[in-house]
Formats: structure tokens, C-alpha cells, sequence
């Protein structure tokens, strides 16, 4: 056998589902809401074929983007704390 697959009941990268409590995306009439357990050093969000269209330097634990402008369509939030990466997909 050159490989075995193995299966586990958790959220991918995150330590007895810690990740979901640590890192909160909603939306909220036409703004992205995001919330972290630790402060953000920036916030990233991707359109479905990776382009960046938007890039926000913040240092807080709360943030909110206007997401009016943005077609309708699937993105990815990526926020970067003092020591993690978190990814989130949403459907606007």
C-alpha cells in the first residue's frame, strides 16, 4: 500500500473545533461582518478566480466591508491574526 486514508470527525486545521469560535464571517444587508478572537493584521477578499479585489490593513477584533459594490457571486475572506491564517467562503 503506498498510502492509507484516514477520517476524523473535525474542521480541517483547526484544534477540537476551536477555529469556528476564534473566526465568524456573516453578512448583514450588504456588508461582510467578521469577527476573531485575536486582533486582524489584514483582511483579503478574493473573487472565485483568485483575483484580489480588496486588501484592508485594520488592528481590531471586529470589522465589517461594504460589500454593495460587489457582484453577485462566490469570494473568499482571508484574514491574517498575530498568529494564524483564517479562510472563510462567502455567497453574495
Amino acid at each position: 500500500n503506498r498510502f492509507q486514508i484516514l477520517y476524523a470527525n473535525s474542521t480541517l486545521g483547526s484544534e477540537s473545533g476551536q477555529t469556528e469560535k476564534e473566526f465568524i464571517v456573516y453578512q448583514q444587508n450588504h456588508y461582510a461582518m467578521i469577527s476573531t478572537a485575536e486582533s486582524m493584521k489584514s483582511v483579503k477578499i478574493y473573487d472565485i478566480t483568485g483575483k484580489l479585489i480588496f486588501h484592508k490593513k485594520v488592528n481590531k477584533k471586529d470589522f465589517q466591508i461594504d460589500t454593495s459594490s460587489f457582484q453577485s457571486g462566490t469570494y473568499v475572506i482571508e484574514v491574517l491574526t498575530t498568529n494564524r491564517y483564517f479562510t472563510r467562503k462567502i455567497i453574495k
